[in-house]
Order: structure tokens, then sequence, then C-alpha cells
């Protein structure tokens, strides 16, 4: 369908981001650890993907039987019950996008496996929560009004 192609190809766009994040963040690190920070990017993606698999989308954007919650979704945990993969993919891009952002103010100041908890909590439950204040339609602040102009309000303020 046309629009999963759109979905797709913004997604494409935003996960090249990463690359486009590692190697800025490699040219202002010292060369001893340029690998560690393209290592930190590759991670972000991996961990980034099992954190919004498990958890991520279901705070987000998942529902259940309950009655709808304003601060986070409620079901779909590892995706299980009904879901729109190409949405997924989208929503993920921007997730660990989010995560990725932060790991150049780290960039020498942060070992790797801290660093790799950091990716995995950003992407299961700190993201998705703020993403669902912001975008999901029981979401608190979208009931109040506010409305991403730009749509990525939860991706940089975080």
């Amino acid at each position: 369908p046309p629009d999963s192609a759109w979905l797709f190809s913004n997604c494409f766009k935003i996960v090249m981001m990463q690359a486009g994040f590692a190697v800025l963040e490699s040219s202002y690190v010292r060369q001893k650890n340029s690998a560690n920070i393209m290592m930190k990017n590759i991670s972000d993606t991996c961990f980034g993907a099992l954190g919004f698999w498990a958890f991520g989308w279901a705070l987000a954007y998942g529902t259940s039987s309950y009655e709808p919650n304003a601060f986070c979704g409620t079901g779909e945990f590892f995706l299980i019950g009904g879901h729109d993969y190409g949405n997924w993919i989208f929503q993920f891009s921007f997730a660990v996008t989010a995560a990725t952002i932060n790991s150049g103010a780290v960039a020498e100041r942060m070992r790797f496996k801290p660093y790799l908890l950091y990716s995995f909590l950003m992407t299961s439950l700190w993201y998705p929560i703020a993403c669902h204040w912001v975008w999901a339609p029981t979401g608190w602040l979208r009931e109040l009004g506010y409305h991403d102009f730009a749509g990525s309000g939860p991706v940089h303020m975080l």
C-alpha cells in the first residue's frame, strides 16, 4: 500500500540518522574511542529494538480491555495482539533516535555496559511514556490540547 511505502521510506531516513550520529560523534572524540562510539550507536539500534519490541510499543500505544490510561499504554507487550508492523517500525526508528541523541553527550564519559542499560531503558520505558503523553489518543498532554506541530517533541524532550 502507498501508506506503507511512505512509512518505510521515512523510517529508512530516520534510521540512517544513526549512521550520521555515529560519524559525527566519532569525529568529536579521541581516535582510540571512535570504535566505542560506533559500537554504542549500533547497540542503540539492537538493544532499542529489543526494548521497544518487549515494552516500548505497549507503553506508548498499547491498548487492552482495561480502561484507557492517560499515563501509558496498557497492552500489546511483546507485540502480542493487534498491531501494525509498519507503524511499529516507524515508531521504533524514533525511539532509537531519541536514545542516540544523548550518546554524543556522554561520549568518553560513560562506560559501555551502563550505556547499554541506558539505551534499553530509554527505548523501553522513558521515551514510550513521553510518546504516549503526546501522540497516543488518550495521552494526558494530548487531552489537554497539546499539539506536536513538527512531530518530534518526545524525541527531543528526553
